[in-house]
């Protein structure tokens, strides 16, 4: 350790910009992530430097360490699960949570704090002990005053009937408040306990005063950069944890990420996600990275190719690897289920099949305030992100089991959805290409779906909204071929069971591949075709 603050600073730095270079998980022995270690170990410094010193009062630092410590976390959980294949799942997700609880716990009195900030509450402040509780007052320890006649003990001793019935009436309105008091001191993210906390909340309350009266930009950014780190660190944190550590946080978390909607939308829409993921076990504890283990050829990027290895043994293994995952995609089709389960590379992943209903529909309704204020959100923004994670938090509900005909009962936000291809196809969405890969995976989704004994979105209607990007002048690499690959996976990989006549799905089929030939040109495109001609 130095007492340069401003060396500290850049160390962080120099070790977050190494940390999205060489991710933790990837290069598990370069960062020492040694699940045994850990307690003495770099991911401990960050937490203890993020909650218990003079960095936590520093924005920009503060920011660094998060991000920091929830990936070394991930490396450590990733690392664990490798090392030990035949632990059992619940076993890794409980050493996991010991790991993380620390952690977790400062996110959200993080969010917390953001959350009185955005709602402009005051925090509730612990129960003052000035007194010595059981000691008796002074007049009962006068022997004096214990010298009271019988009548004036009597008198004394009368009950007043007016303040008992005023107390009565007051009683109500005083029990909930202490009520509520009560349950806000005791939830995960009380801050008022804790004198560093209170000053950050102090800092963070004026920099928020001045960011409301404000147009400049460096305000917003320091106010905005921890709350942005707290919520993407939780969001990879998630990823490491089951439904028996998330349910406690869940109803406490999605009240925060409702609150901090208003502040950064994308993010706390994707921790609402990820909660959902973790709840329901759709989350392989590591995430991605537990899920795509580091090989010898990731690690010889960094270093200048052979000739052998550009030309021979390069191409060999990429190779080798696309087949393998579209063994993977095409296995145990006959046993599929109706909803269509997608490759890992895709954000939206079908629920397990060993699901308990009833755990389901208590969880899901904790989740609906959020469901709403996410589809009202999505017809307000043009932002991208914020769409993306709408859909994809729409996907995952639709693919748990949801009726989305509750969700959209009038078909609404379908019809405006719908109506958003249109804008692409004249050119009037300026981003719309980022947006179009999770547009159509939500409607391919929601083809599975009814509506009083109607598809909501038929395939036909989806591989005619496809046909007409393609049609559109619209760059083909942009559009569509980011929308012609759900299609592709749903139709040549998943089956589809709800297809009765096979004549109609064969029609599908080659409509389908007479527009990836027309396309046939673009690289991109040998991929799909590949995958379906492999099956």
């Amino acid at each position: 350790m130095t007492d340069s603050r401003h060396m500290e600073s850049g160390a962080l730095l120099a070790l977050r910009t190494l940390m999205e270079r060489l991710p933790a998980t990837a290069y598990p022995e370069a960062w020492q992530v040694d699940h045994k270690r850990y307690r003495r170990g770099l991911y401990q410094l960050c937490v203890s430097m993020a909650t218990a010193t003079h960095l936590m009062h520093d924005l920009t630092s503060h920011a660094n360490l998060l991000t920091l410590a929830a990936n070394l976390a991930a490396g450590i959980c990733v690392h664990q699960q490798r090392a030990r294949p035949s632990q059992s799942r619940d076993d890794r997700l409980r050493a996991n949570w010991d790991l993380l609880e620390p952690l977790v716990a400062h996110l959200m009195r993080l969010l917390n704090i953001y959350t009185h900030l955005a709602g402009d509450c005051t925090p509730v402040t612990p129960p003052s002990r000035s007194g010595l509780p059981g000691f008796p007052s002074a007049s009962a320890l006068s022997p004096i005053k214990r010298r009271a006649t019988p009548e004036r003990a009597k008198a004394g001793a009368a009950p007043t009937p007016a303040p008992a019935a005023a107390a009565d009436k007051a009683a109500p309105q005083e029990r909930d408040e202490k009520e509520a008091d009560k349950k806000a001191s005791q939830s995960v993210g009380f801050f008022m306990s804790s004198t560093e906390y209170q000053k950050l909340y102090a800092m963070l309350r004026t920099i928020y005063e001045t960011y409301k009266i404000t147009l400049n930009t460096q305000s917003s950014a320091r106010l905005l950069g921890v709350l942005e780190a707290s919520l993407t660190a939780l969001g990879v944190l998630l990823e490491l944890v089951g439904t028996a550590q998330a349910a406690p946080l869940a109803e406490e978390l999605l009240g925060y990420l409702s609150a901090l909607i208003r502040l950064t939308p994308a993010r706390s829409l994707h921790c609402v996600l990820q909660l959902l993921r973790a709840m329901f076990g759709s989350a392989e504890a590591g995430g991605e990275c537990a899920r795509c283990p580091p090989t010898p050829a990731c690690a010889a990027d960094l270093d200048e190719p052979s000739l052998y290895q550009a030309c021979v043994n390069g191409p060999y293994v990429e190779f080798t690897g696309f087949v393998t995952s579209t063994r993977r995609l095409t296995a145990g089709d006959l046993a599929a289920p109706p909803r269509p389960e997608y490759d890992g590379r895709r954000p939206g992943q079908a629920a397990p099949r060993g699901t308990d209903k009833q755990a389901l529909a208590s969880y899901i309704r904790v989740f609906e305030p959020s469901v709403i204020k996410a589809l009202k959100l999505y017809t307000v923004t043009s932002d991208p992100d914020v769409q993306n994670q709408v859909l994809w938090l729409l996907i995952q509900l639709v693919q748990l089991r949801v009726n989305y005909c509750l969700l959209d009962a009038d078909q609404i936000f379908i019809g405006y959805v719908i109506k958003q291809l249109e804008y692409v196809e004249e050119g009037q969405m300026k981003e719309g290409s980022q947006v179009i890969p999770a547009i159509f995976s939500f409607l391919v989704v929601l083809s599975y779906e009814r509506y009083h004994s109607k598809t909501v979105v038929s395939i036909p209607k989806v591989i005619q909204l496809c046909d007409g990007l393609v049609a559109s002048g619209q760059s083909p690499e942009a559009y569509a071929l980011p929308a012609l690959r759900p299609i592709v996976e749903d139709l040549f990989v998943s089956t589809r069971p709800s297809v009765q006549d096979v004549k109609e799905l064969e029609a599908q089929k080659e409509v389908l591949l007479s527009m990836l030939l027309r396309l046939i040109q673009y690289p991109e495109v040998l991929e799909l075709v590949a995958l379906a001609v492999y099956v």
